[in-house]
């Protein structure tokens, strides 16, 4: 019987050994160490996507890059 929630990964021995390590020196559990990184990541992709549907509205009003973003805010 399968619990809820329970997803099974294999890592590539490279990876595994660095979260070997980050275990150690981190006191963190695998568990802990895969969660973390698998929610740093989606959220880095949903960054991505809310900033790829933002550009034309930020082009249209001529900002290109982020010193244009300060000059826009100001401080």
């Amino acid at each position: 019987m399968k619990r809820k929630g329970l997803t099974s990964v294999q890592l590539r021995p490279k990876i595994a050994k660095m979260v070997a390590v980050l275990m150690n020196r981190e006191g963190m559990t695998k568990t802990e160490i895969i969660n973390e990184a698998l929610r740093r990541f989606l959220l880095e992709r949903e960054f991505q996507g809310v900033r790829e549907k933002l550009i034309p509205y930020a082009q249209a009003k001529g900002i290109y890059t982020e010193d244009d973003v300060d000059r826009v805010l100001g401080p």
